[in-house]
């Protein structure tokens, strides 16, 4: 009993065991997949192309554990992981663009999975070879991570991805084929893990000194520094148009009261000219003349505040123009860290260019 126990405890710290493990799971992976294919009515060509893309990275992971299974495998096993770290990159970056041409949850856990398991291949596989010496790998800012946490955010990310594919599939295909991928992480995770344990028990490059907290420690100070200076920026800005703006107001209010002294002074020189001429006998027909005057002005009048009000409005819709421009260039300034004076030159010239714009007004409004 105690040995049963002891065996059924053990199983998953044994890496032979986990090979054989895998290479089954991916073969039962590969063939029911198929087989599911074949029920649902796919071609011949169809269900290669399934092959080839869907199934192609169990193909390689087999083709690897099986290849070190064999004395050629296990002399070239540093050749071997390299090019199953290349393979897996190549996937992450196939899941990236899958996640902009189909972004929902499906993509975006199977991303994370394909970052964590390319990191986590990097940081193990890498130990005592010439390119973690070359590329100073000791000194990775993902050496934070340990081989519990990498373990553990895979095996999460899995679950999660397993809980996503369970509710959304419709099928009972779907189901066991989302099992048996949950199954293959998990047991490619446990893999790298206990090569990990083996390299630490060896005393292979384990003496690693990540330094991620300094680079979150200095993006968030030039996060912070830039934010500063979009801030200074705006504010200069912000006060560079509320003169223009006040400005304008005054003018067009100006120009209301100088139309309403023009109609006032019609109407008395009108009236000074028809007693001056001596018409007080034909005073009702001038009245009338008079009112007729009055009317066609006011005509005029309100055509006039009409032009001046559109033309107001446009004046403060090109000025809502050019803050956005402004804030579109402060934006492109501050991320290639560009001097501020740059866009205050450019607010000053939108500056002038709304003084330009009022005075054409009290050019047509004369």
């Amino acid at each position: 009993m105690d040995k049963n126990v002891k065996k059924r405890v053990e199983w998953y710290n044994d890496a032979s065991t986990i090979t054989t493990c895998l290479i089954g799971l991916i073969i039962i992976t590969i063939l029911l997949s198929q087989s599911f294919a074949i029920k649902n009515g796919l071609s011949a060509a169809d269900i290669l192309s399934s092959i080839l893309t869907h199934n192609s990275i169990y193909l390689c992971v087999c083709l690897y554990f099986i290849a070190l299974k064999t004395k050629f495998g296990k002399k070239y096993f540093d050749h071997l992981n390299l090019i199953l770290i290349l393979f897996y990159l190549f996937t992450t970056f196939t899941s990236f663009l899958t996640v902009f041409q189909s972004f929902n949850l499906d993509s975006l856990m199977s991303l994370f999975i394909h970052v964590f398991i390319v990191l986590y291949l990097v940081h193990t596989f890498f130990r005592g070879t010439r390119i973690w010496k070359e590329f100073k790998l000791s000194k990775s800012p993902f050496n934070e991570f340990s081989n519990e946490g990498y373990f553990y955010t895979v095996v999460i990310l899995g679950v999660i991805l397993l809980a996503i594919n369970l509710i959304m599939t419709t099928s009972f295909y779907g189901t066991v084929l989302s099992l048996l991928d949950c199954s293959f992480t998990y047991l490619f995770a446990r893999y790298i893990y206990l090569y990990w344990q083996y390299l630490d028990l060896k005393k292979i490059d384990s003496k690693n000194t990540g330094n991620f907290d300094k680079i979150t420690d200095t993006v968030v100070e030039e996060v912070k520094e830039t934010l500063d200076e979009v801030k200074e920026a705006m504010d200069k800005v912000s006060d560079k148009f509320e003169e223009p703006v006040e400005k304008l107001s005054e003018a067009v209010n100006k120009v209301e009261d100088k139309v309403e002294d023009f109609t006032e002074n019609v109407k008395e020189s009108v009236e000074e000219f028809m007693s001056d001429m001596g018409f007080e006998e034909n005073k009702e027909k001038i009245e009338d003349k008079i009112e007729e005057v009055k009317e066609l002005v006011d005509e005029k009048v309100e055509d006039i505040k009409e032009v001046i009000d559109e033309k107001v409005t446009d004046v403060k819709e090109v000025v809502e123009e050019k803050k956005e421009d402004v804030k579109e260039v402060i934006k492109k300034k501050t991320t290639t860290k560009k001097p501020v004076k740059k866009v205050e030159k450019k607010a000053t010239k939108n500056y002038k260019g709304v003084k330009n714009t009022n005075k054409s007004k009290k050019k047509v409004t004369k």
